[in-house]
């Protein structure tokens, strides 16, 4: 017999998934800074520092997502 999920637990699932999400996305800007500051390709620096700008701007969005999932 399978237990049927209550909606808090769908939501704590769901902000769970979330927080791992934005943890996951953190480890890659942290990644793709220190690739930045050894390489000394002035080209390959300017993609990375962009990539982790775009990285910054997706946990954002997971961060609103977080805080509404909560709010509900």
């Amino acid at each position: 017999m399978s237990a049927a999920y209550l909606p808090a637990d769908y939501q704590r699932r769901a902000v769970d998934v979330l927080e791992q999400l934005h943890d996951g996305i953190e480890r890659k800007i942290a990644h793709t800074k220190i690739m930045a500051d050894e390489t000394t390709d002035a080209s390959e620096r300017q993609t990375c520092r962009a990539m982790a700008a775009a990285y910054r701007s997706m946990i954002d969005d997971i961060a609103v997502f977080i805080q509404r999932e909560q709010g509900q």
